[in-house]
């Protein structure tokens, strides 16, 4: 189960995230033990449009090969709409 640490000033940390598909509990597909922000929420609320940097620790991807592609192709499609 992941967890968050939100503060006004320093950057946020994001813990234990993972994409899991639907059709298969427990298959993760993409895991990060941890997100790292440059910004704290303050940062966020002042510069809405802009993320600043990222640092994402231990990130994980598993692709399963498919008839019609991958698994990872999927997810792809699916974040973009298509």
């Amino acid at each position: 189960m992941g967890s968050v640490q939100l503060r006004w000033f320093s950057p946020i940390h994001l813990y234990d995230i993972s994409i899991e598909q639907i059709d298969r509990p427990g298959f993760k597909l993409l895991s990060v033990d941890e997100v790292i922000t440059e910004k704290g929420l303050l940062g966020f609320l002042w510069s809405q449009n802009q993320l600043g940097r990222l640092e994402i620790i231990s990130p994980v991807i598993d692709v399963e090969l498919l008839q019609d592609g991958s698994n990872v192709e999927n997810l792809a499609r699916a974040l973009s709409g298509e």
